[in-house]
């Protein structure tokens, strides 16, 4: 069978339960392939009354409602006159901006009377206040910064498409700087204190929109459709204008099966193809043995991140005619090795350490009562009703755990579904376990085989 290939533009320098997992995290690629900033996806409306201002501009003493942890529950830009005002604008679903917290707290302690440090979240009061509660209790300490909560005036000042988002104002109410999460700290704090300028990077969201997935990518590059039986694959440089992100289309017995990457690096290209049905291939669970892997990972981090994105993301899609939806995969394997030739994948069990979910008894207290179908999880807990126990193992892989560096597996043997709720930091494995101990669950340090992804150079492309 002959596979249809299209290239566009300049290419760069050579270099069941998974059908769930993949529609379920398409939309959070963009927070998984740069952990340290995560994407804004809301709608906001438009106030003509507020411009946008820029590093410079004064900016204007507006009253500010809805604030937790406040006694007036209001404050006025003009209340922060003679201190350095930074914002930080999160949400509770941010890893990195939740990781802030406890370092932006005590920031305020160590400038207290110079310098006012305020969060600032779209999301409504309940939802900050419960995410607050849940998250204090599990760090055993109350955090006392105030917060603006159900926000619009000041993200229509300072629009932006990732989060955390930092917006530093002088004791005078300009605008001094506009940063990443990275760049607030006691050094640079103390700098503005007296006067200096400042020399880090400027935080500049692209203007970027997500893709259309209902239009094909081959459609949209305006390329030939493929032919009856005939798969299709396309590939380009990245696009300016896109979010990263993928779409896995539902296997159609019609139209066949379709997936679209936009703007994604390899690493997640090959992840997504040589996983199996009922394992998510996280970061951890590749291996490079290659000349040159920064072509496909980076561990920068911000802007610096994404400049090398965009000259190492790719747009790409696969796709086949309903006759051929049995082998998707295994074809889409076969087009990456006529795309890369240079590199060799495959999977394979190797031993490795790993963080092994057990059980340490025998007793069962995690088996469902077959109510409900429910999963639902934030970064300060989960809860699981009439689901398996691999999807909470694979949701960990591919989320909260995903920089860990060795996989989380389930070695609990116990193969019905599961009701489970946890309270807990979910980037964390000791808060994970103190939770997890009321159903007899324990994740521990154990070498196992692991179903590992490794990619090599191809000996046979060597010069």
């Amino acid at each position: 069978m002959k596979l249809k290939i299209r290239f566009t533009g300049q290419l760069l320098p050579k270099f069941s339960f998974r059908k769930q997992l993949l529609l379920s995290f398409s939309f959070l690629l963009y927070l998984f392939i740069n952990p340290a900033t995560a994407v804004l996806n809301f709608t906001r409306k438009t106030d003509t009354i507020f411009k946008a201002l820029e590093i410079g501009n004064k900016v204007p003493e507006i009253v500010l409602s809805n604030v937790l942890n406040h006694q007036e529950h209001q404050v006025s830009i003009a209340d922060f006159k003679g201190k350095i005002l930074i914002l930080d604008f999160w949400a509770t679903w941010c890893s990195p901006c939740i990781a802030m917290i406890p370092k932006l707290d005590s920031l305020q302690r160590e400038f207290a009377g110079k310098v006012q440090i305020l969060p600032v979240a779209y999301q409504s009061a309940a939802e900050v206040r419960t995410f607050l509660l849940r998250f204090e209790k599990q760090q055993k300490k109350h955090f006392s910064l105030p917060d603006v909560v159900a926000d619009k005036k000041l993200t229509m000042l300072f629009p932006h498409n990732t989060l955390p988002h930092f917006v530093w104002i002088d004791r005078d109410g300009f605008v001094r700087a506009i940063t990443e999460h990275k760049d607030v700290t006691a050094e640079n704090i103390a700098l503005m204190l007296k006067g200096e300028k400042f020399t880090f990077r400027e935080k500049k969201d692209s203007k970027a929109v997500s893709f259309n997935f209902d239009r094909s990518l081959a459609n949209f590059k305006n390329l030939e459709e493929s032919q009856p039986e005939q798969p299709l694959s396309v590939l380009t440089p990245f696009t300016e204008g896109f979010f990263a992100e993928y779409r896995v289309s539902p296997i159609d017995s019609v139209k066949g099966r379709r997936i679209t990457f936009i703007n994604v690096n390899l690493d997640w290209i090959y992840r997504i193809a040589y996983g199996t049905d009922s394992i998510y291939l996280a970061p951890n669970r590749v291996i490079y043995k290659t000349g040159d892997s920064l072509h496909f990972v980076s561990k920068k981090s911000g802007a610096e991140y994404h400049d090398w994105a965009k000259k190492n993301s790719y747009c790409y899609e696969f796709s086949v005619p309903a006759s051929l939806n049995s082998s998707f995969f295994e074809l889409m394997r076969k087009d990456l090795r006529q795309r890369f030739p240079q590199y060799a994948a495959a999977v394979k069990p190797t031993s490795a350490k790993c963080l092994a979910l057990v059980r340490t008894s025998s007793t069962d207290l995690i088996g469902s009562a077959h109510g409900e179908f429910l999963f639902r999880w934030t970064p300060s807990g989960c809860s699981i009703l009439n689901q398996p126990l691999a999807k909470l193992v694979n949701y960990l892989n591919a989320s909260y755990l995903q920089m860990n560096p060795v996989p989380v597996v389930d070695a609990t043997g116990f193969k019905e579904a599961v009701d489970i709720d946890l309270e807990a930091n979910m980037s964390s494995v000791e808060s994970l376990n103190e939770a997890l101990k009321a159903y007899d669950l324990k994740l521990i340090e154990k070498k196992l085989d692991v179903p590992m992804l490794t990619i090599t150079d191809n000996p046979k492309q060597l010069p």
